[in-house]
């Protein structure tokens, strides 16, 4: 029996409304509201074509303690946005068939991406207009590198517990979490191509030292369009203790094709 196997990890998204800058707003909160502005572009294209295209899923699961890791096992399925949520399909692994992705047992995160785009979306809305709430979401450009200033802006955002953004819950009990956000957009298409949620606490009795979820995105063609959309995910929680081992979730993606309609009306005397 594993341990964590019976922790569900999810999210919860908000929303949030983005109020116009006044005339007497300084250049910086001008330029906070600019930057608001162009991400939450860029997350509603995203999910905009998400909700048009068919992927495949491969969720691979390992385990391990930083010195050796070991793969426990994999699952494969289809999914597809629909009503702002993942529809899952042809779910298969253990040699089996599951109706749903749900009862793959401790499996940790799923049908996140979509929701993890809304609330990072609303946590840079936030972090713009209501500054005296505790939201702790006020973000700032940074680099790790020169190299990396060149060739990507990287948004950092903080979120406190009490904005309850995202969850964890352990014995049928919630526990909020703080955490901070990295996202990086690329200066050359001015496309998202990372965006990283960590978490440096999690509930003592669930026996948690960190979660990081790491998700990654490329462009793609799909039916001569070019679209961007998620190329691989990492959802790892490291457990604390003195052995410090760590179970994480492995998902790649690949798009299977774009899907939608065409309605012509004709009208007639």
């Amino acid at each position: 029996m594993r341990i964590l196997a019976g922790f569900v990890f999810s999210l919860l998204a908000t929303q949030t409304t983005l109020l116009e800058t006044g005339l007497s707003a300084s250049p910086k909160e001008v330029d906070r509201a600019s930057e608001s502005n162009s991400v939450r572009a860029n997350i509603d294209g995203m999910l905009a074509t998400l909700s048009s295209v068919v992927m495949k899923e491969k969720i691979s699961r390992f385990a391990g303690d930083g010195a050796a890791a070991r793969q426990l096992d994999s699952f494969e399925t289809e999914v597809s946005i629909a009503d702002g949520v993942e529809q899952y399909t042809s779910v298969r692994g253990h040699h089996r068939i599951y109706q749903h992705i749900s009862e793959i047992g401790g499996l940790w995160s799923f049908g996140e991406i979509v929701t993890m785009l809304r609330t990072t979306r609303d946590i840079i809305d936030s972090s713009t207009t209501n500054r005296d709430r505790p939201e702790g979401g006020v973000f700032t450009e940074d680099a790790a590198s020169p190299e990396e200033a060149q060739a990507q802006r990287v948004i950092r955002f903080q979120c406190v517990s009490a904005s309850h953004r995202w969850f964890v819950t352990a014995h049928n009990r919630i526990y909020w979490l703080d955490f901070e956000g990295a996202i990086r957009i690329s200066r050359q298409t001015g496309e998202i191509e990372r965006l990283t949620w960590t978490s440096t606490s999690g509930p003592p009795e669930a026996g948690i030292a960190s979660i990081l979820w790491d998700v990654t995105f490329h462009g793609v063609s799909i039916a001569g369009s070019a679209l961007t959309i998620p190329s691989d995910s990492i959802y790892r929680v490291v457990r604390s203790g003195p052995g410090r081992t760590a179970e994480w979730n492995l998902t790649e993606y690949l798009a299977l094709g774009r899907y939608g309609s065409n309605v012509n009306v004709h009208y007639g005397q």
